[in-house]
C-alpha cells in the first residue's frame, strides 16, 4: 500500500506532571508512540511521519532507536510553534512536498487531494420502513 501515516505526537503532556513527552510514557512496557508507529506499520503504510514538538530531542532518540532498521520508513517532522492540529497536519507534509505528496495520511482518513463527498454522505440513511405521514 501507497500510504503514509501522519501520527502527532508534538503534546507537552503538562496534565501529566512528568519532564518527559506525553508519548514516550510507556504502556505494558512499550511507549504510546511505538504502539501507534506499530499499528500504522502492520496496517501496511509505506511510511510514518510523526510530528514532534516538546521534548523532540527525545522523541528523535525514540524513533531513530527503535525504527532505524525498519523497512518501513518512520521519521519525525518537528512543529517549532505549536499551532493546532491542522498546522501539525502542515508541517508533516511540507517535507514530502519536494518528494511525493502523500496519497493518506493514518488514522484520521485525509488525502493529498480532498475527497468528492456523495450526496447522501452527511445525511443520515432514513429508516427501511418508515410510516406513512399522517
Amino acid at each position: 500500500m501507497d500510504a503514509t501515516a501522519i501520527i502527532l505526537a508534538a503534546g507537552e503532556g503538562t496534565r501529566m506532571k512528568s519532564n518527559h513527552c506525553k508519548v514516550s510514557h510507556k504502556i505494558l512496557g512499550k511507549p504510546m508512540v511505538q504502539w501507534i508507529v506499530d499499528a500504522t506499520i502492520k496496517a501496511g503504510c509505506s511510511r510514518v511521519v510523526v510530528v514532534i514538538g516538546s521534548h523532540a530531542d527525545e522523541m528523535r532518540a525514540l524513533i531513530d532507536g527503535a525504527y532505524a532498521n525498519s523497512a518501513t520508513k518512520v521519521e519525525c517532522v518537528e512543529q517549532t510553534e505549536r499551532l493546532g492540529t491542522g498546522h501539525a497536519v502542515k508541517v508533516a507534509l511540507e517535507p514530502a512536498a519536494s518528494r511525493k505528496a502523500p496519497s493518506s495520511c493514518s488514522t484520521a482518513t485525509c488525502r493529498s487531494s480532498p475527497p468528492t463527498p456523495s450526496p447522501s454522505s452527511h445525511r443520515p440513511s432514513p429508516p427501511a420502513s418508515s410510516p406513512a405521514p399522517s
